[in-house]
């Protein structure tokens, strides 16, 4: 196993951005009224309803491409 050079505090911030990140996309999710869907329809909801702030979507992504 390769050991990581990361920080424990580096550790905890990306913890912490994830956190945020997952806040906000919540939130967004919220506002385009998402949480009022029924949970059983089998259409999942259109992600052009949603507004996701730009920097989100390219912090979401940088994690994704992180092994």
């Amino acid at each position: 196993m390769a050991e990581s050079k990361r920080t424990a505090e580096q550790v905890i911030r990306e913890i912490e951005d994830l956190t945020n990140l997952c806040l906000r996309l919540a939130r967004a999710g919220a506002d385009a009224g998402l949480h009022q869907r029924d949970p059983l329809q089998p259409t999942p909801p259109n992600p052009d309803e949603v507004y996701y702030d730009p920097a989100d979507v390219a912090l979401a992504r940088r994690y994704r491409a992180e092994p």
